[in-house]
């Protein structure tokens, strides 16, 4: 048994000729009553009532006011000719009396029609709702239950198969608003084939579906009901012409409500694979910086051990002694490998969405704290500071601007000789502070600037590994930068041979604008 009925519609019970043998057969009965009476000797009041009453049935039944008028002029004069007195015969000397009774008749016609197309009209309405209601409760249930794309669209093709008897077909697309290469075309009926065509459809068509403006669009062999949600659209259902054309109003508003049912399924499908794949990639990430930050910390503790152990080595053999250039190494070493793992506790802060606390400092005081730790490490580099005439008070996190600093000197450090040095200038550019870091090494390849700042990065040259490394420094750079409000780029110098890291943070707001 179908699970979507048929709306009701005009059938052949319908047609006028079937009207008009109802009208004779009420007609006919009540004469055949009205007999019965005039042998039983009723009174006439009596026929006369029963002729009104055969009036409001042929109106009430049949709906058209025609017959009714008909029905009450046929009713007069079958009265008053085999009825009232004399029988058999119109009695033409009262006129009045037999226009009065005519004029009575046709004026209950009149109302009774009137009233009844309008109950009629009203009693098809509240069923066309009804049924329409059912069918939207039952597609409604269904869609809810459907587990995927593909089985919204089965329950929408099924609905709209057996709710208005009629193939339809449906063609899907991707996100970009392309449609694929086939659709599906769903015959109707008891023995129902789903078939696969190539779809072909003109470029108009394809835009007026992109643009959104009407509820279908009328192609070459189908009508095309655009299906659209909130990410756009998704797909299209297909009425033959033929069928399209031959549907009720009732018909199409069912229509429309399936298709906007569709619709919604389809979005709330949609929201919820988003919101899985949301859940699973929080989690994914909550896993990830967890272990990170479990890994960096057991490796942080003994490389805390590893550097004071290698110092103290250092600091009791001779410089130019085998063993103090092996515990030499093993301190740079453990150096770097602490650098590292601040960077991965830095970028596993920065991505966990810790939000970061700002106070406002003096610029050139976190540049001199970097300076300074990197000086401890690097001894034998010279680091140039070069600050304005003015002191820069920039809101931000004090420890992680000085980290950034600290990773771009070790990085300018990397690509730069013992005999060359580095600089770091701080400038004012409008209410920005400019922060620049140089080098005198061999420069970036152009190639790389796009891709200096992606995690695990390394920019070597061809003949030779700049550093070891796992390419984080000027990710977490940028990540820093970013959570401040500023920007960072790099780029070759102009001057001479190098290259240079530009980052900026907005400042503190002037004066003049405190004011307003």
């Amino acid at each position: 048994m179908d699970r979507y009925i048929r709306l009701s519609g005009p059938d052949d019970e319908n047609s006028y000729l079937y009207h008009v043998f109802v009208t004779l057969g009420i007609f006919g009965a009540t004469s055949l009553v009205a007999y019965g009476f005039s042998l039983r000797m009723i009174s006439a009041e009596a026929t006369i009532m029963l002729y009104l009453l055969c009036v409001f049935l042929v109106v009430w039944r049949t709906g058209r006011f025609e017959l009714g008028v008909l029905a009450s002029i046929g009713s007069t004069m079958v009265y008053y000719y085999f009825f009232a007195t004399p029988k058999f015969s119109y009695n033409m000397t009262e006129p009045p009396r037999y226009l009065v009774t005519m004029t009575v008749m046709i004026v209950v016609a009149l109302v009774t029609s009137i009233l009844t197309s309008r109950v009629r009209k009203e009693a098809q309405i509240a069923l066309e709702r009804g049924e329409l209601n059912e069918q939207l409760l039952h597609l409604n249930n269904d869609l809810a239950d459907a587990k995927s794309a593909e089985a919204i669209m089965g329950v929408a093709l099924t609905a709209i198969n057996e709710g208005l008897n009629c193939g339809v077909g449906y063609v899907a697309f991707d996100r970009n608003g392309t449609p694929r290469g086939n659709y599906v075309y769903q015959t109707a009926g008891p023995k129902a084939a789903l078939t696969q065509y190539p779809f072909h459809s003109t470029e108009g068509i394809l835009k007026w579906m992109m643009e959104g403006q009407k509820s279908f669009i009328r192609g070459d062999e189908f009508y095309e009901w655009p299906l659209r949600g909130h990410a756009g659209l998704v797909g299209a259902i297909r009425i033959r012409i033929g069928d399209q054309e031959r549907m009720e109003q009732a018909e199409i508003q069912l229509l429309h409500s399936i298709i906007d049912s569709t619709c919604l399924a389809l979005d709330r499908y949609r929201t919820a694979e988003l919101r899985i794949q949301a859940r699973e990639e929080a989690s994914e990430e909550r896993f990830r910086s967890t272990l990170l930050r479990s890994i960096s910390h057991d490796i942080r503790t003994p490389l805390t051990s590893i550097c004071g152990n290698a110092e103290m080595l250092m600091h009791a053999l001779d410089s130019e002694d085998l063993n103090y250039r092996m515990a030499k190494n093993i301190y740079d070493d453990a150096q770097n490998l602490s650098g590292m793992v601040e960077n991965v506790l830095g970028i596993t802060r920065l991505e966990s969405g810790v939000h970061i606390k700002k106070e406002v400092e003096a610029a050139e005081e976190v540049i001199g704290a970097a300076v300074k730790l990197t000086e401890v490490h690097h001894p034998e580099y010279d680091i140039k500071v070069i600050l304005p005439d003015e002191i820069l008070f920039v809101p931000m996190d004090a420890s992680l601007i000085q980290q950034a600093v600290t990773n771009l000197l070790e990085n300018a450090i990397h690509h730069t000789r013992k005999t060359d040095g580095v600089q770091v200038i701080l400038e004012k550019n409008g209410n920005n502070a400019v922060f620049r870091v140089r080098d005198q090494g061999k420069g970036i390849n152009p190639e790389h600037l796009p891709h200096l700042f992606e995690p695990f990065y390394q920019s070597n040259r061809g003949d030779t590994v700049v550093y070891r490394g796992f390419g984080l420094g000027l990710s977490i750079c940028d990540s820093i930068v970013r959570a401040h409000g500023g920007t960072i780029k790099a780029q070759n110098r102009k001057d001479t041979a190098g290259a240079e890291i530009v980052f900026t943070l907005p400042m503190e707001p002037m004066e003049e604008e405190n004011g307003r």
